[in-house]
């Protein structure tokens, strides 16, 4: 009699604790609905993309987009903020707002690229987010690369700024640069950043097609820096 109550004890016990972590989880998506985030604001630029050329406060190349790109734009902010930078629905020790700098629209003939740039909370250090939305289908890719340019640049006012070394090794290549092959018909994309471990240095380019849903990298190159 007093095993059958302990096993009837125990599944109760399980019973209330599966609720409870039901109902966090319940509690964490509802927290996650209602937290204010930044306006979003998208530049429209062109390839080859140098982000230190874009300026965030030119009105003129403000575009504004349909609700479906707007709530996907809007979900890669929330992510990143609760989940890259740990943030938490009261906004305590920091705000979604002070890790969303701005969004920048780049369109092939097939593909749009959507290049999401946050600051890393709380180092401070700059991050993007690469979507890729097909232009025929509208529909945008599962995977959400990660495009980490922190050692390339910083944020002040308003503007991305090279950073040292950056400039100390005279890089000037495109961050994302559109490459044609005329034989298949296909494009691809090629990444540049500087890759930065504390105390070495190398240039990585990284080349990506995209073909319907599916991601693969044709190339990919590290060159170690004196």
């Amino acid at each position: 009699m007093r095993i059958l109550i302990g096993i009837l004890l125990f599944m109760t016990l399980i019973a209330c604790s599966n609720k409870r972590a039901d109902k966090a989880n319940v509690n964490l998506a509802d927290n996650r609905k209602s937290i204010a985030i930044p306006d979003l604001s998208v530049i429209d630029s062109k390839f080859p993309l140098i982000l230190s050329a874009v300026n965030f406060k030119d009105s003129n190349n403000i575009i504004h987009l349909n609700d479906g790109i707007n709530s996907k734009l809007e979900q890669t902010k929330k992510d990143y903020y609760f989940k890259d930078c740990s943030g938490d629905s009261a906004q305590t020790y920091f705000s979604i707002k002070d890790t969303y700098i701005n969004t920048i629209r780049l369109r092939d003939s097939l593909q749009t690229v959507f290049v999401i740039i946050f600051r890393h909370m709380p180092d401070g250090l700059i991050n993007s987010k690469i979507l890729l939305c097909n232009n025929i289908s509208k529909q945008f890719n599962s995977k959400t690369l990660d495009f980490n340019i922190h050692a390339l640049y910083d944020f002040d006012s308003g503007r991305l700024k090279p950073t040292n070394l950056k400039e100390q090794f005279k890089i000037i290549a495109p961050e994302i640069e559109l490459m044609k092959n005329k034989e298949s018909g296909m494009n691809s994309f090629k990444f540049t950043r500087l890759y930065h471990n504390g105390t070495a240095n190398a240039i990585e380019t990284t080349s990506i097609k995209v073909t319907e849903n599916r991601i693969d990298t044709i190339d990919f190159k590290r060159k170690w820096l004196k």
